[in-house]
């Protein structure tokens, strides 16, 4: 599937916080994946891009974020767990919140759960890999411009983590992708952000980031991927 062939500039001007973030400026008009280790303020700084904790450093399109209205219609933030205020509602239900501004299109949620292979019952009987693909499904309902995922394949078995990252490469627009999982960042081939103590430690392609050897030649790209040397 091909989408936009000119994606949204995102930029953010020297934004500070608190302990976490230090100075960070960059500009985003591509995929992009951000890694780093926990604590680096990956999370934190994905919450500012998309508006979650508001601020005058964020800018879409040349304009302040804060300035847009029905920012989720342009940039959406999908957390690294399902969190609800009842699990006992169904995944009809759940996803009907993607219409929280229009009519609900029972029809498109039925064919979004046919997709997703997602089966009519209440949250708390579905695994975690079927709650992520639960989140995905709800984000691809919202089909904002611009998609934060939070660690999309955490605690997922292989069979599932392959069903995300071809959801991912196929059903969504512009990605900014957060993980752990350096193989993911891998075949993805996404421009890669790296944090360190909440500083831009690198921004750049994946192939000159295994070079600069942030993880001191545990990491080790094969034919067949990345491997871990232990």
């Amino acid at each position: 599937m091909t989408w936009l062939k000119y994606l949204e500039l995102i930029e953010v001007n020297n934004l500070s916080y608190k302990d976490i973030l230090h100075e960070v400026s960059l500009s985003i008009s591509e995929n992009l994946v951000i890694l780093g280790e926990n604590g680096a303020g990956k999370s934190t700084l994905a919450k500012f891009m998309c508006g979650l904790i508001p601020s005058n450093k964020i800018f879409l399109d040349k304009k302040e974020l804060t300035s847009y209205k029905n920012r989720a219609q342009l940039i959406n933030y999908i957390p690294a767990t399902l969190s609800v205020y009842d699990e006992n509602i169904t995944v009809q239900e759940y996803l009907q919140s993607a219409f929280y501004t229009s009519e609900i299109d029972f029809e498109a949620i039925k064919n979004m759960m046919q997709t997703f292979a997602l089966h009519q019952q209440t949250l708390h009987t579905l695994s975690s890999g079927q709650k992520q693909l639960l989140q995905i499904a709800l984000a691809r309902l919202q089909n904002a411009k611009i998609t934060i995922f939070d660690e999309p394949t955490a605690n997922l078995d292989p069979q599932n983590s392959k069903k995300i990252f071809n959801i991912l490469t196929n059903h969504f627009q512009q990605k900014i992708i957060i993980t752990h999982d350096l193989n993911l960042a891998y075949k993805l081939g996404y421009k890669v952000l790296y944090l360190y103590e909440g500083h831009v430690a690198f921004f750049g392609s994946f192939k000159e980031f295994l070079a600069k050897d942030f993880y001191n030649g545990s990491v080790l790209l094969t034919p067949h991927g990345i491997v871990i040397d232990l």
